[in-house]
């Protein structure tokens, strides 16, 4: 079975929490009988149109230019028909505005399944264009997924078209060992606790009300922090005048789990929605920390169970988010308790081998034609 991941954007060039479920899903698919691919824009010029990633490969096509977040690509549009005919099932993952457009435009008559990672939050009067085009391409997939019951259930749209469930995973083995750079040692010499998070610094990250909360604590904030905007927050950081924050930019994948494996709390403080599920809540899990996100009715409340795995707390209230962390650094023993249920939690319901062999599953009766 040979199947085509289509997305926007993809590795080296981004490293988002889409990014990183596709290469789960392309490293996981040999053990499920399956051949992964992907297909994804790229900036120009295009010297290489097919780049090895990890044990997979990346089709590479031209992107002209961007609006709303959208890349538009005239090379895909041209190209990408006679990609998809080689594969048995594309699978795209959603939102991208432009991958609907090219697939009914250009008739291609392969079977897909569509991924539906999160709602678009902040287009308003684009979305109200661009919906006609979207229920098309959901209504003609073999197979909507969505990644939590709970999106389901607070989605306005997502509902309607009776999606599967796959939740989100990772795979340990697949991940390096824990790297101590010289960048990152002092943080880890240090004998107190300290919170740490981690993504790339998008608009909904929350992460002003943690470097907020910071001034109010006695506790290390450590943010790992990737993408263009990562440099806003030294910016925001030294505003603050919270001394109690250090900046880890573009942290490789070794240093975040030597991060990980030290710190005390693990916290996704993302103020909406667009946080549809938060992969860095199921490294977190996996390593066994508790955790703390926020209640703004998407994934992240289906990784993190409040009271279970760690604490819940409303968006953007700085007040509640320093109680959270207080509470799960004290000697009470809730954050050894939330721990253990974490771990537990990850190894029930998140690993990348289960998600691979579900999306399998998927495949497969799509395939038989059910």
């Amino acid at each position: 079975m040979r199947v085509l991941h289509v997305f926007k954007t993809y590795l080296p060039e981004t490293s988002g929490g889409v990014e990183r479920v596709i290469w789960e899903l392309c490293e996981n698919a040999p053990a499920t009988g399956v051949t992964a691919e992907v297909a994804a824009l790229a900036p120009r010029p295009v010297t290489d149109r097919v780049q090895p990633v990890a044990h997979h490969r990346l089709h590479r096509f031209a992107r002209d230019f961007e609006l709303a977040a959208t890349g538009f690509s005239a090379d895909f549009m041209g190209r990408f028909p006679k990609l998809a005919a080689d594969y048995d099932l594309l699978h795209y993952h959603f939102p991208w505005p432009f991958a609907d457009l090219a697939h009914l435009a250009r008739r291609i008559a392969k079977p897909y399944v569509v991924t539906y990672h999160s709602d678009i939050v902040r287009q308003g009067m684009l979305l109200r264009v661009y919906r006609p085009l979207m229920r098309a391409f959901l209504n003609r997939a073999a197979r909507v997924v969505a990644t939590s019951q709970n999106y389901v259930d607070t989605s306005p749209d997502l509902s309607e078209f009776d999606p599967a469930v796959v939740p989100l995973g990772i795979t340990e083995h697949l991940y390096p060992p824990a790297e101590t750079t010289d960048r990152i040692r002092p943080i880890l010499a240090q004998p107190e606790p300290f919170v740490l998070s981690v993504g790339v610094n998008r608009h909904y990250k929350g992460f002003g009300t943690l470097i907020a909360a910071a001034g109010k604590l006695p506790f290390r904030i450590v943010l790992a922090s990737a993408g263009p905007r990562a440099a806003a927050l030294e910016d925001e950081i030294r505003d603050s005048q919270a001394h109690n924050v250090h900046l880890i930019r573009d942290a490789s994948e070794g240093e975040k789990m030597a991060l990980l494996r030290q710190c005390a709390v693990f916290a996704l403080p993302s103020i909406n929605r667009a946080e549809a599920y938060g992969v860095s809540l199921v490294e977190a899990a996996m390593m066994g920390k508790p955790m703390i996100s926020c209640a703004i009715g998407s994934g992240t409340t289906f990784v993190n169970l409040d009271g279970v795995t760690g604490l819940v707390v409303p968006p953007g209230n700085i007040d509640a988010l320093c109680a959270a962390i207080v509470a799960l650094t004290d000697e009470k023993g809730d954050a050894a308790r939330f721990g253990r249920a974490a771990r537990k939690r990850f190894d029930d319901e998140l690993t990348g081998e289960r998600m691979a062999q579900r999306y399998f599953d998927i495949y497969r009766s799509v395939l038989a034609g059910r």
